[in-house]
Order: C-alpha cells, then structure tokens, then sequence
C-alpha cells in the first residue's frame, strides 16, 4: 500500500483543481454579450495642428480594418476651432453616419499638450477600489476643479506595499465644444484618447494623406485591451456581469469533485485497515511477528490522522479570519496574515493602531496581543502601520473561545 504516495497525488489534485477553477471562473465571467465580442463601427476625429484627421474604421474580435480615412488642411499652425473641426470632419468623411459611427458613437483623439499628467502615490490596499480613491485625490492631484474635468488613471506601476497611478486630465471647457459640434452633425463621442506632435500625417499608398492620429482613435476604441487612458470614462471601469447560473453549476461540480478527494482516501484506508485485522484475526496462530503488522496499522492511521488534522488546521484558520473581521473596526484594513503555530502575525492601517490591542483581547479567540514592531504614522493615508502578533485563545489546550460550539 502506497499511502504516501496517494497524500502526495491528493495534494497535486487540490493545486489542479484551484488552477482549473481559477480559469473557469475567469471565462465564466467573460459574459456572452459583452460587446467586444460583437461586429462594432467607430469614427475617429484627430484635432492637429493646421489640421483635422479622420478615419472610419470597423472591428471584429482582434481584427480591425480602417473603411476610410483622410486629412483635411485648416491652415497655419494653430489648432482648429469646433467649427473648422466639423467643416474638415465633414469634408474627408463625408456625412458622419455614412463613416460607419453606428450605435457605438465616435472617438476624439486630442493634442497631448491639452493634457495634464501626474504620477501618484498610493497604498497598495487601494487595488480593488482605485476609482474612488482616485476621485478623493483628484483635487491634490490634478489643478482643475474636480467636476470641470475629463480624466482617467492607468497603473504605471507596483511594488508590494505601493502603488503608482499616472492620472490624466483636461479641462473640460477646452473639449466640450467640440463634442457638441459634433454631437450636433450626428457624431456622440464615447471615448477621448490624446496624441503626442509623434502622430504626424502619413503618406498613404494611394498618394493621399492620414492621419495617424485619427487611426490611434480607431485602435483604442477596438481593441480589447487599450494602451492609454479613456479621458471621457472620468476614471469608472465597467464590471462585466458574471452569469450566474454557469458560475453556480461551475462551482458545484468543482465542490462535488473536492468532496469525493478528500473521502475517498480515507475510505479506502479504512479499508485497508480493516482487511488488515481481518488477516491478522486469520493469521495470529499460524504467523509471529505480529508487533510488525500492528507498527504498519499504527502508520496508516498516523496517516489518516494527519489527513484529518490538515482539514481542521484550515478550519482554524478560516475561522481566525472571521473573528478578526468581527473585531477589526472599519477605520482600519489589513494588507497581510502570517500563522505560526498558535500565533497569528497581523500587518496592517489603523487610524490609531494603540485601539486596536484591547480589542483583539476581549474574551473570545485571541489573547496576548502585542506589537511585533514599532507603529508607523503614514502620512499620506493619515493612518498608523502596525504589526501586531497574537495567540489563539484554545489553540493550545487552554479552553474554547468564548462562543465556540461544544
């Protein structure tokens, strides 16, 4: 019987079974009417210096395809008013709907220098809701009044406890003119991107001039992934909807399968070591050397047992979670949990970290707590950095937490 080598497949099983998961629930939430998966249309406009570029463009999944575009001259070396803009736009695409806009409205791509551009700063905690913490920032970190703006934020990168953002902005009497012009001639803008001096008018192989601002509307509005900021989303990504009855159906088989993996060794141990006394029952007259049979029966259920203790280990841990979620207060979040035997090292940001210690020991799952290190005032968060360690109440025979069942 190789019962070490049915743990270790037991164990290999979980690590597929979390991967398998992982990725099914990640398709399952790509929903079916996601319109990236849908036959869409765009105009692009590109506001240029002396000039107006367009381009018409249509894109299926990961294939985009340009129907028109052109470059129309406005003179001298300023930009173009909304006026001038809609005059070219028109000239190079004719009527706006016969572009191809479609349901999905139009893209106006602006000069890089209308733009503001600022890298920031922020705790790492932040990842899951960086919208708003953007928003309540806004006023620090753009100089523009908060609701006289457009603006998105991009990561521009990540280390473990820090976070930087570059956020983007234009002011929003700059470009609402222009998307009320061309609001006006059939075109509703939906996305705002910006373009640096590098997007110059290209030659064409038919001899006629584009405009490579334009065609970089037309790829941030099709792809599946943009490269740069939409200024018109005000910094608000949209959720996909996760269907819920496949992700239901999904999460039921994968918990079935679980539950048969973790029974079935012990079933067949059970089985082992009943066979076992049945033989030794059959055998004691006839065979010595029965101290060698009972030291492998001692092993498997050692086996058995730690089969059982590695489930009742998790439980502890999920129910340490749950306690420090009743305990913790609202002002303060966690960014790190680390077990050690009975102790649990807890890392994270409190208004006042000093609270915290008569909290965690009340009557009920932690005792000793203290401060593993020294708190850090965070200046930007206006929030204390604590590392505190604690022992679980009954982790070591000393009794249940108050309120564990008996």
């Amino acid at each position: 019987m190789e019962t070490k080598g049915q743990v270790r497949q037991t164990g290999e099983f979980f690590r597929r079974a979390f991967r398998l998961a992982r990725k099914g629930l990640s398709f399952l939430a790509f929903s079916a009417a996601d319109e990236r998966l849908l036959p869409r249309k765009i105009v692009s406009i590109s506001i240029e210096k002396g000039a107006v570029g367009a381009a018409a463009g249509r894109g299926f999944l990961s294939r985009i395809k340009i129907i028109k575009e052109g470059r129309s001259e406005t003179g001298g070396q300023e930009y173009p008013g909304p006026a001038e803009l809609a005059r070219a736009a028109k000239s190079v695409l004719g009527v706006f709907n016969s572009g191809g806009a479609g349901p999905h409205g139009g893209v106006l791509v602006i000069p890089a220098e209308w733009v503001v551009r600022k890298d920031a700063d922020f705790p790492a905690a932040i990842r899951h809701d960086i919208p708003n913490a953007v928003s309540y920032e806004l006023d620090r970190l753009v100089p523009f009044d908060a609701g006289r703006m457009f603006y998105d934020w991009r990561v521009a990168g990540e280390d473990g406890r820090k976070l930087t953002l570059r956020v983007s902005a234009v002011k929003l009497e700059k470009v609402k003119p222009f998307i009320d012009v061309l609001a006006e001639n059939g075109l509703a803008v939906s996305r705002i991107v910006y373009a640096d001096e590098n997007f110059a008018a290209d030659k064409n192989p038919g001899g006629g001039q584009s405009s490579a601002g334009a065609r970089l509307g037309i790829s941030e509005a099709l792809r599946f992934n943009p490269a740069g900021p939409d200024l018109f989303s005000n910094g608000r990504r949209r959720k996909a909807k996760v269907p819920v009855a496949g992700s239901a159906l999904l999460v039921f088989l994968l918990l079935a399968l679980w539950g048969y993996r973790v029974i079935s060794p012990i079933r067949v141990e059970a089985g082992n070591v009943e066979a076992l006394d049945r033989q030794i029952a059959l055998e004691k007259k006839k065979v010595f050397g029965i101290d060698g049979i009972m030291k492998q029966i001692g092993v498997i259920n050692g086996e058995i047992s730690a089969i059982r203790d590695f489930d009742l280990d998790r439980s502890a841990a999920i129910r340490t979670v749950k306690e420090l979620t009743a305990v913790i207060p609202k002002s303060a979040w966690l960014t790190g949990l680390e077990f050690s035997g009975d102790s649990v090292r807890i890392e994270g940001y409190a208004a006042s970290a000093s609270g915290l210690i008569p909290r965690l020991e009340r009557p009920g799952y932690f005792r000793k707590a203290e401060f593993a290190s020294p708190t850090l005032r965070d200046a930007k968060t206006k929030s204390d950095h604590f590392i505190i360690k604690v022992q679980r109440a009954g982790a070591s025979g000393q009794g249940k937490p108050a309120g564990a069942e008996k």
